[in-house]
C-alpha cells in the first residue's frame, strides 16, 4: 500500500515537472498559445527551472509582455532571482525591452535591486551599450 501511495506521489512530482518544463520551452520557443494554455495547468507559476529562471524571467528576457501580464495576474513572482541575481525587470533591462520594463515597473517591480555581483539596472544597460534604456532609466531618476 505504502509502495502504490509512493509511486503515486512520485509520478504527480514527475508529471508537475515534465508539465513545468514544457511550458518554459513554450515560453523559450515564443509559442505564445501554448505557453498561455500551460499558464492555466501549472501548480506553482514560481517554480524555478534548473538554471534558477521563473517563467517571468523568460518572458522579461524575450520580451514577451502578453504571457508576462497572464503571469502577473497568475502572482508571478516579481522579485525572484536567478543563481546570478538577476530579476524579470533586470532580464529586461539587459535585454532592451523598455516596454516590458515599464509594465514591471507599473505592476511593483524593484528597479533599484542589484545582480548578485551588485549590478544594478543602469550599469546592465550601459554593459550592452543600450543607450536607449540608459536614457529610459536616466529618466526614471529624474522623475523621482
Amino acid at each position: 500500500m505504502k509502495k502504490c501511495f509512493l509511486y503515486g506521489v512520485l509520478s504527480l512530482f514527475i508529471f508537475s515537472f515534465q508539465a513545468q518544463a514544457d511550458f518554459f520551452q513554450s515560453i523559450k520557443n515564443r509559442q505564445y498559445d501554448q505557453a498561455l494554455k500551460d499558464i492555466q495547468t501549472l501548480s506553482d507559476i514560481n517554480q524555478k527551472d534548473e538554471d534558477g529562471w521563473t517563467a517571468l524571467m523568460y518572458a522579461a528576457r524575450l520580451g514577451q509582455l502578453e504571457i508576462a501580464k497572464v503571469l502577473i495576474e497568475s502572482n508571478a513572482d516579481l522579485e525572484a532571482q536567478n543563481h546570478a541575481g538577476l530579476t524579470p525587470f533586470l532580464w529586461a533591462t539587459y535585454a532592451g525591452h523598455i516596454d516590458m520594463m515599464k509594465f514591471l515597473t507599473e505592476k511593483g517591480a524593484n528597479t533599484q535591486k542589484e545582480t548578485a555581483f551588485h549590478e544594478n539596472a543602469l550599469e546592465l544597460a550601459s554593459a550592452m551599450n543600450n543607450k536607449e534604456v540608459v536614457r529610459y532609466l536616466l529618466s526614471t531618476i529624474e522623475d523621482e
